[in-house]
């Protein structure tokens, strides 16, 4: 029970996050989709 407790307050707190946090991961996974796409391209 405590430990499901210490997991839901890690991810409300995780879920706190700024706009700009926000729009820095978001640029991080945009990349990163871009290079795993160039990186099958070259597979081929």
């Amino acid at each position: 029970m405590i430990v499901n407790m210490l997991f839901f307050t890690i991810i409300i707190k995780r879920k706190n996050i700024t706009a700009e946090e926000y729009k820095h991961r978001e640029e991080m996974k945009k990349l990163r989709e871009e290079y795993i796409v160039r990186g099958l391209m070259h597979r081929n």
